[in-house]
């Protein structure tokens, strides 16, 4: 499901592996939940617990254009999706649009400021806030209704 993730060479796409082979090796998946407190594992999780395992390795995408979640915003002028503006967007396979999951950064701003939303620019969708919009560079669609979001 990771949509987008740079690596910088091999080495350190192996390091990441050799971390994941290991822990799946070594513990249960119902012990790798309760150890980084993940209510599901999977790669986007895995990714995760190494991340608080080696934090050096790892630098996260900017959600947000502002906040503790937009670090390197000003190299990219633009944000990405970790699920949640896919949901709001799209929907859950079992929900409707406007999905604002309480768990997640994304969910937690748009139930704080119901003024904020998403604007669709030639098919591309673009946060909106205080006036300014922001280009979000993928949407990841939890719905799997991907017709519905294709640019043309």
């Amino acid at each position: 499901m990771t949509g987008f993730m740079f690596v910088k060479n091999p080495k350190a796409l192996r390091a990441l592996c050799d971390f994941i082979v290991s822990l799946l090796k070594q513990h249960s998946i119902r012990e790798i939940r309760k150890m980084y407190g993940m209510d599901m594992v999977n790669e986007m999780t895995l990714l995760r617990a190494y991340s608080k395992e080696h934090p050096e390795c790892i630098v996260p995408l900017p959600i947000l254009p502002f906040g503790e979640w937009s670090k390197d915003y000003e190299l990219y002028n633009s944000i990405f999706d970790p699920a949640s503006w896919g949901q709001y967007v799209g929907g859950t396979p079992e929900g409707i649009p406007g999905v604002k999951p309480e768990d997640h950064y994304i969910g937690q701003l748009l139930r704080a400021h119901t003024e904020y939303t998403i604007e669709w620019k030639k098919s591309i969708p673009y946060f909106v806030y205080d006036g300014q919009s922001v280009k979000i560079n993928n949407l990841h669609i939890h719905s799997k209704r991907l017709h519905l979001y294709i640019s043309g």
